[in-house]
């Protein structure tokens, strides 16, 4: 499935070190937080981070401005007791030692060890779990398990009423379901526009969740870690009504077009939409945006730079959506899905990281 790993380029940045070994001297933490960290709120930009070695290391995200989730991840990569990235030198008790910048290299070793996803399943005591929860009382795996927990529900209710349908002829439920759990350009018709976040929440095949699932179990942690609890639903839940808009869309006006176009004969089929899929596109691209360069493994097999895999595989849904060989799978949602990503990324996230 996708992992996250981040890695890097190739450029070095030597400073000479402030000694910062008498805490009444220390500067306020706006003006650390300027000239120390200013890298801290750039996090895929800028390679302009402090390092503070000591027998007590800067408390960060102290600033009043920032609480938690964007810069998580980067905050406290490959951090440890004695040395920590720092996020921000904040004025909570005295700092002894010495501040120094990282080398380039320096710093692509701490947000591979950061962002390895390996490291993230593996051991839930790592320093990027210790330090979220300093800052938040809520845990990432409440967000993406509940989401996995309601996907399932939801299947269930599928299988229980296919099962009925097919056994005692009674449709009353499956028709439920297909009224408010399906995309359609019929239930928007029809007045159901919740339709357009449920179907998002929409399993009927056991491979369909499975995929799905296993996907958001293993990269919504980190997207989580990165984003935190409002963007990362803001994205999410985005995504999932951009994707559902984008194949009500497509199947009503493009793609009967598209087939006139190319001599293909028309569908004569009612087309609806549902799967998780195209929110799960805008989390990963508004993430791949972020750290482009970050190693992307697919299905364990074939590693490659984020903005490569998800480049590859938007040009492949594209290609689908042209030919208008979308087939069961929902290309024009899949898309939809991941374009609400990258333009979530260009007008929320960068300007905010930029600041």
């Amino acid at each position: 499935m996708l992992r996250a790993i981040t890695q890097s380029a190739t450029r070095t940045l030597t400073a000479k070190p402030v000694s910062l070994t008498n805490a009444s001297r220390q500067p306020s933490p706006l003006r650390t937080w300027t000239s120390i960290s200013r890298a801290a709120t750039r996090p895929a930009i800028t390679h302009d981070y402090a390092v503070v070695s000591g027998s007590r290391a800067c408390q960060p995200f102290a600033a009043p401005s920032v609480s938690r989730g964007l810069f998580t991840a980067t905050a406290t990569a490959g951090a440890s007791s004695s040395t920590r990235v720092a996020a921000v030198v904040a004025g909570r008790g005295g700092v002894t030692g010495h501040v120094r910048r990282l080398t380039y290299q320096e710093l692509q070793q701490q947000r591979i060890r950061a962002f390895s996803t390996s490291n993230i399943l593996k051991n839930n005591n790592n320093a990027l779990t210790r330090f979220a929860g300093n800052f938040s009382v809520e845990s990432s795996n409440k967000i993406v398990y509940s989401i996995v927990a309601i996907n399932v529900a939801v299947f269930g209710v599928w299988q229980y009423a296919e099962g009925n349908a097919k056994r005692f002829h009674d449709g009353r439920l499956y028709m439920f379901m297909h009224r408010n759990f399906t995309d359609s350009l019929q239930n928007l018709k029809e007045g159901r526009v919740w339709t357009l976040v449920t179907s998002a929440f929409s399993h009927k095949e056991w491979y369909h969740i499975l995929l799905n699932s296993m996907v958001l179990l293993s990269f919504g942690d980190p997207v989580w870690r990165l984003l935190g609890t409002r963007r990362f639903l803001a994205v999410y839940l985005g995504a999932g009504v951009a994707a559902s808009l984008s194949s009500i869309v497509y199947y009503a006006n493009l793609e009967p077009y598209l087939r006139r176009m190319q001599h293909k004969p028309p569908s004569n089929s009612i087309h609806y939409s549902m799967g998780a899929s195209g929110s799960i596109m805008g989390i990963t691209t508004a993430f791949a945006c972020v750290y482009p360069m970050s190693q992307y493994s697919l299905f364990f097999v074939i590693t490659m730079p984020a903005a490569a895999l998800i480049g590859l595989f938007g040009a492949y849904e594209l290609y689908n959506v042209v030919s208008a060989n979308t087939g069961r799978f929902d290309s024009a949602g899949h898309l939809g899905g991941g374009l609400f990503g990258a333009a979530y990324y260009f007008t929320k996230l960068r300007p905010f990281i930029r600041r």
